[in-house]
C-alpha cells in the first residue's frame, strides 16, 4: 500500500487535529503502512512530492532550467500552503523533534525537482545541486510559514535563486 490514497483521505479530513478519526476510518490494509506521526509526515511530502509530476507538464516548455526548478519550488510551496494548517499543526512539531526526518524530506524533494528537469549530472555537482536546492527548500518553506503573502514568497525565492547564481558566476570567473 503506498502512502499516496492514505495522505487524500487524511487531507479531506481537514487539519491533523481531526486525522485520528479519519485514520481509523480507513481500512486496516491502508494504515498498515503508517507505523508513527513521523511517517504521517513524511508521506504528507511525498505527496506532496507526487503533485509535483503535474506541475512539470506546465514548465516542461520553459528552456532555461533554473526557471524551470524555479517554477517547481513555487509549485511545491503552493501545494504546501493549501495545507497549511495541517502542517503547522504536527508536521512541523514533528519535524523539529526529528531533524534527520526533515533533512530526508528536503533531499528527496530536491532530489525529485532535478529528476524533473531532467538533471543527468554526477558527481559532485549532483550532491551540491540538491543541497542547495534543500536549502532553498527549507527557507523558503520557513519564511512562508512565517505568514509571508504569495507575492513575498516568490520574491524570497528569487532572491535565493539569485544568490546562487552570483556564486555561480562569481565561480566561473575566478576559473577564468
Amino acid at each position: 500500500m503506498t502512502m499516496e490514497p492514505v495522505m487524500a483521505a487524511l487531507l479531506a479530513a481537514g487539519p491533523f487535529g481531526s486525522w485520528h478519526e479519519a485514520f481509523e476510518a480507513l481500512p486496516t490494509g491502508d494504515r498498515n503502512c503508517i507505523r508513527d506521526q513521523g511517517d504521517l509526515v513524511e508521506g504528507y511530502f511525498a505527496y506532496q512530492r507526487a503533485l509535483l509530476d503535474d506541475a512539470a507538464i506546465a514548465v516542461a516548455g520553459e528552456r532555461r532550467i533554473s526557471r524551470r526548478v524555479r517554477s517547481l519550488v513555487l509549485a511545491w510551496l503552493e501545494n504546501i500552503s493549501r495545507d497549511g494548517e495541517a502542517l503547522l499543526r504536527s508536521g512541523l512539531g514533528v519535524l523539529t523533534l526529528r531533524p534527520g526526518l526533515l533533512a530526508g524530506i528536503l533531499w528527496k524533494t530536491a532530489d525529485h525537482i532535478w529528476a524533473i528537469v531532467g538533471d543527468r549530472q554526477g558527481g559532485a555537482s549532483w550532491y551540491s545541486k540538491r543541497g542547495i536546492l534543500a536549502s532553498i527548500l527549507m527557507a523558503s518553506l520557513l519564511h512562508q510559514n512565517s505568514g509571508a503573502r504569495k507575492d513575498d514568497l516568490t520574491a524570497f525565492v528569487d532572491r535565493r535563486f539569485a544568490a546562487v547564481e552570483r556564486i555561480a558566476r562569481l565561480k566561473s570567473r575566478l576559473r577564468g
